[in-house]
This record gives structure tokens, sequence and C-alpha cells, in this order.
């Protein structure tokens, strides 16, 4: 599972086929973890290695258990799950492969200390949550190397300064070369501003306006249907209140099954609610469903439905108001409990929009005249969820006015701008460019994809990210792939495209054959990916530095 594989094994004596003479267990945890800057996901492999043995142990637990508390127990039966259940809980575990680390790391410590609480950080990685919740294991580890040579492995990098100064002539088992970064990349605090630019709505509403603008992966296609779809009056600019207008939908994409579920419960029944009864149900609890006077689903006329046969598909007049009423008592409660009861806050957007202050017959009146969008004095499915989706964008008013704001924060103001303060520097943009447009689409990419940075090490995971690492390569790394490109390249002057064919040449050179390694795996996506375009399938020199900034993010120098 996700690069590691756990077994358990044993020695069995000859001659014992049903389980007699055997030796104690072992369980081995064999991993190829996650390179580059993915500390989390390093973490989480190997936890959830260890998990697997502790499920292993619990199920031979349970099993002993149902043995001993069958109808009938059969002793031997008893024995063999007692034995199985002494095996799991007495055996040992070993740990491991290739951790792709080095130093002081959530790995380690977890394995060496049993426990990672989620405020620890790895030092490469100073802004990185690697787990929200508290990781821990029950097993006794040591560290192998540290066990062999007696001497503490954990602090620093085992390179060229430790061959110089150890005696052993072999390198430390569990180093394989030395950190090459220094020589292939600038340093992250020498690139060109900070972290890529995240939207930073937060991952609900991010993927709300990722649906909405049906954006998947983020190609030139992609982002200018998004620009006309949201361009509602074709000028060529993005507005305010068309940015509006699409958080709103994002809202309302991000909240749907709980609109849905709100709108349901709507249609719910009234005979077991009493008006003015001070402990009636909330509007949001469970009813006993009448038909007396609602436009029903199957045949109103049937006396034998019931909530469980009829589904409401309208309600009168007297019903809304009923269901207002309830809206009352609720707000009522939360603001008279001395418990700190909190307001529903559904209930309180469905009063707010529709103007409910003292619940008055005339107030309600007029609520169920907003509401009734048809005016055929019945109000169906379709006005409670406008009604639903409108109380949504009023709860969340104030965080879609904030949102809409940061969707043009950092532009500097081209068309239509006014200073808003004699004191302020910078105008306020009122409209985007769909250039500008299209840097926001980015950095909505990189809020639900964009990888994770260290200190050295950054994951690429968007096309942003490895523009990113692309900057930061050194001289020499980017004069050796200009040299390879040009000589595999067949193009004048200087070589400007490899075709796929070229890049197997140069494959068959570097790795001895086609179909392994990053590079093959990175170059063949780039042709999948512009042969799904209809675009020329070659690699360009940028297509080039990209396929070799995936394998720097991957951790392969």
């Amino acid at each position: 599972q996700d690069r590691t594989l756990v077994t358990s094994l044993s020695v069995r004596s000859k001659g014992h086929k049903n389980g007699d003479g055997i030796g104690r267990m072992l369980n081995v945890v064999n991993c190829h973890l996650s390179a580059g800057a993915a500390p989390e996901r390093r973490l989480r492999q190997v936890h959830d290695a260890l998990e697997q043995i502790r499920k292993w142990t619990n199920k031979a637990t349970l099993t002993l258990e149902k043995q001993r508390n069958a109808n009938r127990p059969s002793p031997k039966n008893i024995q063999k799950a007692e034995d199985a259940q002494t095996q799991h809980v007495d055996a040992g575990t070993i740990v491991c492969g290739d951790f792709n680390s080095d130093g002081n790391t959530a790995v380690r410590k977890l394995l060496i200390e049993n426990l990672l609480e989620p405020e620890w950080r790895e030092p490469q990685y100073p802004h990185v949550q690697l787990t929200s919740k508290q990781r821990r294991h029950s097993h006794t580890l040591v560290d192998a190397a540290e066990l062999a040579y007696g001497t503490n492995v954990c602090d620093g990098d085992y390179g060229e300064n430790f061959l110089q100064t150890s005696t052993t002539s072999a390198r430390w088992p569990t180093y394989v070369v030395p950190n090459l970064a220094s020589l292939l990349l600038l340093p992250l605090e020498d690139d060109a501003g900070t972290q890529l630019p995240r939207t930073q709505f937060g991952p609900q509403v991010a993927k709300g306006l990722a649906e909405t603008l049906d954006l998947a992966e983020y190609c030139e296609f992609e982002m200018d249907r998004a620009f006309e779809s949201i361009d509602q009056d074709g000028n060529g600019c993005i507005d305010q209140s068309e940015i509006q207008a699409l958080l709103e939908s994002a809202y309302v994409a991000t909240y749907g099954r709980q609109i849905e579920e709100e709108r349901d419960k709507f249609f719910t029944g009234f005979q077991s609610v009493t008006v003015d009864n001070p402990n009636a149900e909330s509007l949001w609890g469970s009813f006993t469903s009448s038909t007396n006077s609602a436009s029903l689903i199957d045949n109103p006329n049937d006396s034998t439905n019931t909530s469980n046969q009829t589904s409401i598909t309208e309600l009168t007049r007297e019903q809304i108001s009923e269901k207002l009423i309830l809206v009352q008592q609720e707000l009522i409660a939360a603001t008279n409990s001395e418990a700190g009861v909190s307001v529903n806050t559904t209930a309180q957007g469905l009063a707010d929009i529709l103007g409910l202050v003292n619940f008055g017959k005339q107030e309600i009146d007029e609520a169920f005249d907003r509401m009734d969008l048809d005016g055929n004095n019945l109000i169906d499915v379709n006005e409670i969820q406008t009604l639903v989706e409108s109380a949504y964008l009023s709860i969340y008013g104030p965080k879609i006015e904030e949102q809409r704001t940061r969707f043009f924060r950092g532009f500097q103001s081209q068309t239509n701008t006014a200073p808003t303060d004699p004191g302020n520097t910078l105008p306020t943009q009122s409209s985007l460019t769909r250039e500008q447009f299209t840097e926001q689409l980015w950095a909505l990419q990189q809020e639900l994809e964009g990888g994770t940075e260290g200190s050295e090490l950054a994951e690429v995971r968007t096309e942003a990210d490895a523009q990113r690492m692309i900057r930061r390569f050194s001289p020499l790394l980017r004069t050796a792939l200009d040299d390879i490109f040009t000589h595999f390249s067949t193009d004048e002057p200087n070589g400007s495209t490899l075709t796929p064919e070229q890049v197997d040449q140069f494959l068959i050179q570097t790795n001895g054959a086609l179909g392994r390694g990053g590079t093959h795996i990175h170059t063949d996506a780039y042709f999948r990916r512009k042969q799904k375009a209809s675009q020329p399938v070659v690699l360009t020199r940028q297509d080039w530095y990209g396929v070799f900034a995936r394998e720097l993010g991957d951790g392969n120098w």
C-alpha cells in the first residue's frame, strides 16, 4: 500500500503442518518512501504500515474472544486462537527500505520515540503540517545504524565531510549519495518573490470554484472557456459584479448537499408540532408527515399515505407560517438559553433574507409573498431551493465580500479605476484583464494541487511549481541540459525541439532501456498532453527543463 509492503514471517520446523514448533513471528515493513518535499506523505506511509500490524493483532484477539464465547466452545479451536494471538503479541518488527530522507525527520521520530504530536515540524520543512492528530505506535524500535556504530546518526547530513573525518572505510548503511542540491539548484531565498501565490479561499470554496468553472487540467482551453463564461457582458474584462456572481455560484456548489437537505426538511409534516409549544422541535428536526392540505407525489386521495409513502412538493401559506414560527422559536430558545445554545445559522439566515424580526402576521405574509416567485399562492420545491440558497449567501455574505476583494488584490489598476483613499498609493482595481484572471486561476490551482516547499527541496505538482523550479536551476545544470538537448536535436539552429524518437535515443544511452525511470514517465506525459491538445508531439527546450524540474521535485538527483 502506497510504496510499502508489510508481511509476517516465521520459521516452521519440519513435520509440524498444524503450526506446532513455529518460531517467533517477525513483522517486516519494506518500504520505498516518497522522495522530495513530501514529509507528510512519508510519515503517513510508515504510520499506515505499522497500523496494518496493529490491525492483524486486533483481529487475532477478536478471533480468540469469538472462540471463547461460542455457543459450543471448542478447546482445540480456543488453543489454536490463543497460539495465534500470542504469536502476534510477541512478534518482532523490522522497518527497512529507502526512507528518502535523513536527519531528524518525522519518520525517524515516530519510529524511535513511538509518538509524534501535530505541533512538531521537521527542520527542513518548518511550515509544513505533518499530521492533524497525534500519531503513535506500540513497537519498541532502535536505529540499526546507531546500534551497530554506537554513534548518533541523526544529526546532520552524512556526506563528504563524514568521509574525510571518519576512519571507517564505508559510508553509513543508511546513506547513499551526497546531497547534490547545491550543485543543481539555487537556494530558495534567492528566488524572486516568496512562495507561489495561492488564492487562500479554503479547500471547500476553492474546490467549489474549480467545479463551477469546470477546471480539471487548467490548460489554455479551460482558462479561456472559464473567462468567457464569467465575462457576462462580453467587454473583455471581469468586473466586481461578475466575480461576485462567480463566488456566489461557487458557494452554492460548495454547500449544495446541505442546501438540498435544508430544502427537503421544509417538506416534512406538520400535525405533530403545536405552534405555541415552547418545546416544539427545531424546524430542522423530524416530523410526522401530514397529507391534509399539501400537494403530494403519488395519489393525494389515498388515505393510506403516510410519511414513508408520500412526498410533499408544495406548501400552503398556513404551512409556511408554521415553519417560520418554528424559526422564531429556535432563535428565541438560543437567545434565552443560559447554557449558551448557539443559533442555527440557517435559521438566522432565513430570518435575515425574509426580513423577519417580530414574526408578526404581516411580516410572515410579506415573507410568503417574497417566496412565492410564480404567484400561485403555493411554495414549491424550486422556490424553497432559491430561498435556502439565498439564506446561505446571506450567511456567508461577509466571506464572499472579503474573497471578492481578495480576487482583485495585488494588481495595478489599468482601466476603470479611482483612488479610494487620498493616502492610498494604489488605486482600487475594479476589473481584471484576461491575463490577470488567468493568474488567479493559476493561484487557485496552487491552492488545490500545489506542492509544499522546504528549506531546500520543493514538490512539483503543478505547472507553476515546475516553472518555479526551473528558475532555480543552477548555471551548471542549465548548461548541461542545453548541451544534451542540442546534441540529440536535429533542428537548426542549435536545436529547438526533440521528437519522441530522439528522446528514446537519449533514454537508451542513459538508462540502457526504454520504459523505465522518472525521465521516461515525465517525457511520456508531455507527449500525451500535446497529442490530446492536437499540438505538435515534440518537446521544446522549456518542456525539457520541465521534465528535469519534476525529476528534482521527486528528489532524483
